[in-house]
């Protein structure tokens, strides 16, 4: 076979089998797939973790262009004069084998799947690895073309080694050659050690991977390119339910939301969603209608070149997926944003979700609503001067502590919020998007009850217009004298009722509760639940604080109890996690401990990671990893009296760190003994809280 034409039908093959990216020809220009570079020396890929060098001219990059066959993927090629073809490609692994992986890559390469003699063992950049040879058919031609192929895996990926030419007796050598430009990353962005953990939050939860969303009504399996994501927002009407989702991979976010008819026909609903898309939004300068297969039917969406409206942020998205689908008695609600107009892995991670998504049926939805309900609530998060814990908000700045009526209804505290303004905090349930809303208002010295009242009121019939007032009466907010007006209306069609109760002036301070409710009965009792669950104490409500024998932390949930006699107390940066947790270190007669904790609503294992290394770098003796210290042992082991996954690293001195998830905040409590062994007493200091 003449050169030029086994380079045109190699290529061919190629495209056909592996749908490469189209990867820049020119060295040094920036790589359309995020997190992926070029640059004189080669290509590195730090999602997927590899890196390829240049091999020596005359072999020259191999611009490849096709349709990607996974939202996870990458695809690296040279070719030379002779028509001879070195490929790296990189895929999901899932949870195939060595030997899986090598069938797979030969079927994806168009190659025949290697008998188990030609299978070789090999070691590749410190991994397990094979190689084996193999054979294609040229697709319009009847002779073969050959290649030598190297397969690896390491955390979730497979990497293909692939050399190609016109004879057999090549192809080792070529492999040779690529095979001494590859090496595997010390980390990547996708490749992880263990699954996600099984997490959950008020009316959600994962659990194999797989996402459940009692109010949208939804199921999605996550797959390899997609996590949850959570989304605080203030509601002003009907808090519509949400399962929101994000590649911190591709920058992609995939909103699924959902809105029960009401009465209303399809077309109506419809109409309301795609009008609120276009208030979102500056009039698109691209539509595009574009069909993509759902839960085992298929849903049109609206492609859109747009940009979010200023006071949104102004940020430019190239490209917003904008639709709706029916589900039973309710409409589902898509928008999709992702901003990188040139990966080609975007637009296939989107379709390789929405074949993912399943609507259910009522019965389904039901059943999944009261299984949430039963379980202990696990939302948790620490601001200052404020915390969610055990299905309460406190606010030790204000002394206000306000209950949820059940583990289905969420906060949003102020710390959550981008512009707060008065409100301190919303609790919400999105089943039927009954909303509260928690607001200190300031008055003036002339201020009467009854002229705050009316002032607030004014505001809200500007929020809500057309809204009908009923007659102001007396009644109770939190044990305190407060003035009451319901009002009601409609919104999108919807008939509702706004309750505002305002709090009689003390201190000069007035609490103004805004509720919104639907007027049916179910409604309007699970908003009087909420209204409810609110106190104003009269006495401190204590924060985070040193105690005389050692540490009290109510946001988090737990104390720290020092054996009698001199003790050291000291705070550390928090550099394992945004703010809002907390990292401390106590040290007793030579016993430390130290504990690092936080709000962990999705369980992130790179969260988890950073955290033990956080407290393994305190624990350590300083300028050394610690006499005798590896990587430790990781062993099951109990912090508190319960279960945690622990590391052992035995030396001088003995350390161990326990792990755990307790109603939504992480702990990484470690400890070290100069005594050895691999229990540090220092252990036991650590308590929850009640």
């Amino acid at each position: 076979m003449g050169r030029r034409r086994f380079t045109v039908l190699a290529a061919a093959c190629l495209l056909a089998a592996g749908s490469p990216a189209a990867l820049p020809s020119p060295a040094g220009e920036p790589s359309p797939v995020p997190g992926a570079t070029w640059d004189a020396a080669g290509y590195e890929d730090r999602v997927l973790g590899f890196r390829v060098e240049r091999p020596p001219p005359p072999w020259e990059h191999r611009e490849w262009n096709g349709n990607w066959a996974g939202p996870l993927q990458a695809v690296v090629a040279f070719a030379d004069p002779t028509g001879a073809l070195l490929s790296v490609h990189a895929r999901d692994a899932g949870d195939r084998t060595l030997e899986e992986c090598a069938e797979d890559i030969a079927r994806y390469l168009h190659l025949a799947v290697p008998a188990p003699g030609d299978v070789q063992p090999l070691e590749v950049s410190g991994e397990p690895g094979l190689s084996f040879p193999s054979t294609g058919d040229a697709q319009d031609d009847s002779r073969p073309y050959h290649a030598a192929v190297v397969v690896t895996r390491k955390e979730g990926v497979c990497y293909a080694l692939a050399a190609f030419a016109d004879g057999k007796e090549r192809t080792p050598k070529l492999s040779r050659i690529l095979l001494e430009r590859f090496r595997l990353l010390p980390e990547g962005d996708f490749r992880r050690a263990r699954p996600p953990l099984d997490v959950g939050g008020p009316g959600w939860r994962t659990r194999g991977g797989v996402a459940e969303h009692a109010f949208v009504g939804a199921r999605i399996h996550l797959g390899p390119a997609w996590r949850l994501a959570l989304d605080p927002r203030i509601p002003t009407g009907m808090a519509l339910p949400s399962l929101n989702l994000e590649s911190r991979f591709l920058g992609a976010t995939l909103r699924i939301q959902a809105v029960a008819l009401e009465g209303r026909t399809w077309e109506q609903v419809e109409a309301a969603a795609m009008a609120a898309f276009r208030a979102l939004y500056i009039p698109p300068e691209k539509e595009t209608r574009i069909r993509y297969a759902v839960a085992g039917g298929t849903a049109t969406l609206s492609w859109w070149t747009a940009r979010r409206r200023p006071g949104d942020g102004g940020e430019r998205r190239r490209f917003v997926l904008c639709g709706t689908m029916r589900g039973q008695e309710r409409l589902v609600i898509l928008e999709i944003q992702h901003p990188r107009a040139r990966d080609p892995r975007v637009p296939v991670a989107i379709a390789d979700a929405l074949e993912r998504l399943r609507i259910l049926d009522a019965l389904e939805r039901t059943a999944l609503v009261q299984e949430l309900s039963g379980r202990p609530d696990e939302q948790a998060f620490v601001g200052e001067g404020e915390f969610v814990r055990g299905g309460a908000w406190t606010s030790t700045a204000h002394r206000i502590v306000w209950r949820k009526p059940s583990p289905l209804w969420s906060f949003l505290p102020r710390g959550m919020m981008s512009e707060p303004g008065e409100t301190l905090a919303v609790l919400q349930t999105e089943e039927d998007g009954t909303n509260a809303r928690l607001a200190h208002v300031e008055t003036l010295p002339s201020d009467t009850k009854g002229t705050v009242h009316q002032r607030v009121l004014e505001v809200f019939r500007v929020l809500f217009p057309g809204m009908s007032a009923s007659k102001t009466v007396a009644s109770s907010l939190g044990s305190r004298d407060s003035l009451r007006t319901d009002l009601q209306g409609s919104l999108d069609g919807i008939p509702l009722r706004v309750t505002l109760i305002t709090t009689v002036p003390v201190s000069r301070t007035v609490y103004a509760l805004v509720g919104v409710s639907r007027t049916e009965a179910p409604s309007v009792a699970a908003l009087d639940a909420a209204i409810r669950g609110l106190r104003f104490q009269v006495d401190a409500i204590p924060g985070a604080r040193r105690t005389p024998r050692g540490w009290e932390d109510p946001g988090h949930g737990f104390r720290v109890l020092v054996p009698p006699g001199p003790f050291r107390a000291e705070a550390r940066p928090v550099e394992f996690a945004a703010a809002g947790g907390t990292v401390l270190e106590f040290e007793s007669a030579g016993e430390r401990l130290v504990v690092a904790a936080r709000e962990w609503p999705l369980g992130e294992p790179e969260l988890e990671a950073a955290a033990v290394e956080r407290v393994l770098s305190i624990l350590r003796p300083p300028g050394a990893a610690g006499k005798g210290h590896g990587a430790g042992e990781e062993v099951e082991g109990t912090l508190a009296g319960l279960p945690s996954r622990d590391r052992v690293l035995p030396g001088s001195p003995a350390i161990r760190i326990a792990r755990m998830r307790v109603g939504g905040v992480l702990f990484v409590v470690g400890a070290s003994s100069p005594a050895g062994g691999d229990a540090p007493p220092a252990l036991s200091w650590f308590r929850f809280l009640e």
